[in-house]
């Protein structure tokens, strides 16, 4: 029995590894099912097509798969879409909890002596999902919201520090 125990308990971690490692593999496959089915992140995909989407935590329970959804705008901002997901065995997406969406504005990026860059943020925003319906409602007006964003002043090296 000293030996079934061991062995019972490897086959089930390793059970489990392959399942997370399958749900690593095929991250690609959930988010675009994500995107073909949930209907909020369908939305943030429809207001900006050139966002970038991934799964942190996508093998984990503790703590719980987490989608993300990145974009630039206007050569200025950040925004993004963070909320807690379930990830199904036939690879399909489920909201798991409240979305937070944030909208950073970068003042500055800077090359530091060792090559690598940092950036200086300015106004920080947090939208609540009320916010985030009447942004989707106006096609991304953000005037809507009464959040001018400056359109024509980019910041220099932006897309080289935010890796999207």
């Amino acid at each position: 029995m000293r030996i079934f125990f061991p062995t019972l308990i490897s086959l089930v971690l390793v059970s489990c590894g392959l399942q997370n490692s399958d749900l690593v593999r095929n991250e690609n496959v959930v988010v675009a099912n994500g995107l073909a089915e949930v209907e909020l992140l369908k939305e943030f995909h429809t207001l900006f097509p050139e966002s970038k989407h991934f799964i942190s935590n996508i093998a984990r329970t503790s703590p719980p798969p987490k989608w993300n959804s990145v974009t630039s705008l206007y050569g200025r901002y950040v925004l993004s879409l963070q909320v807690p997901i379930a990830v199904h065995k036939d690879l399909k997406v489920a909201i798991a909890g409240e979305p937070g969406f944030e909208l950073r504005e970068v003042n500055s990026v800077v090359r530091n002596s060792d090559g690598t860059k940092t950036g200086h943020y300015g106004e920080n925003r947090i939208l609540s999902t009320q916010q985030w319906a009447t942004l989707v409602a106006n096609k991304g007006d953000w005037n809507s919201l009464g959040i001018p964003l400056k359109k024509d002043a980019p910041v220099a090296d932006l897309g080289e520090y935010w890796r999207w």
